[in-house]
């Protein structure tokens, strides 16, 4: 299995166009985006590809953990 993985890209900042690189799974590790923003994110630039999203402290940035586990 083909892993490819981004983490810290930091969205909320500044944007970024990855390039895949034959990857079986995006593994995107954490600091993508703020709240569900990343998830947003990855749906629009890996639309034939799975993804696993491990949430980083941005992620949590002005919400809380319980609100936001369900909707990421």
């Amino acid at each position: 299995m083909r892993l490819q993985v981004f983490s810290d890209l930091h969205l909320e900042f500044s944007g970024f166009e990855p390039m895949l690189q034959n990857a079986d799974v995006v593994v995107l590790a954490g600091d993508i985006h703020t709240g569900t923003q990343g998830v947003k994110w990855a749906r629009q630039c890996f639309r034939d590809c799975p993804v696993i999203y491990v949430p980083g402290n941005h992620e949590f940035y002005n919400h809380t953990i319980p609100d936001l586990i369900p909707a990421l």
